[in-house]
């Protein structure tokens, strides 16, 4: 069983949880990216579509990078 911090949430949901935290991100980008792949990890409940709030931590943690100048950018 997940905890209550885990409890899985909506696609407009995730949406707003990422965007709360500096990841703007649309509900529709979020579709998208469920069809071509490339985007967080998400259940399927019937016809819900459901994310883990760790599933959206762990997926931007793996798309962002700590840089201490320009030129590690590269």
């Amino acid at each position: 069983m997940t905890s209550d911090n885990d409890r899985p949430i909506d696609a407009r949901a995730a949406s707003a949880y990422l965007t709360e935290r500096g990841f703007p991100l649309a509900e529709a980008t979020l579709a998208k990216y469920r069809t071509v792949g490339g985007g967080p990890a998400f259940l399927r409940y019937g016809r819900r579509i459901l994310y883990r709030p760790s599933a959206l931590e762990e997926w931007t943690a793996s798309r962002t990078r700590e840089l201490r100048n320009t030129s590690e950018a590269a």
